[in-house]
């Protein structure tokens, strides 16, 4: 007896393969923003199709305005350059502080209740 869910033929093996691909990269941004968004995270089926839609929509537009604004505040802040430390290589460099004091702010602000 054949198991008809198997794929059959090097075709459909090929699209299976690529299909479980997919779907582990979708399962793996859904968890991303399911983490950031608690409208995500919480049960969905009393909401209208369109406004799930749009939901949706929403959130991974903002996910990638914070992903985008955490990499332009600190990409430049990697430099590899030891010259700073003189001559202790552990010491952190002096505006250390201030960069982690201003993502401290800014995480704050992000995730107060209050405001948002």
């Amino acid at each position: 007896m054949k198991n008809v869910s198997m794929p059959q033929g090097d075709k459909r093996k090929l699209f299976a393969q690529h299909q479980e691909g997919s779907r582990k990269d979708i399962e793996r941004a859904f968890e991303v923003l399911q983490s950031r968004f608690a409208i995500i995270h919480n049960s969905a089926r009393s909401w209208h199709l369109d406004s799930l839609k749009y939901i949706m929509d929403t959130c991974i537009i903002l996910h990638n305005m914070i992903v985008e604004d955490e990499r332009a505040t600190y990409g430049d802040n990697f430099g590899y350059s030891n010259d700073h430390l003189g001559n202790d290589p552990t010491a952190p460099p002096d505006d250390c502080n201030s960069d982690f004091q201003e993502f401290l702010r800014r995480r704050h602000h992000v995730r107060n209740k209050q405001i948002h």
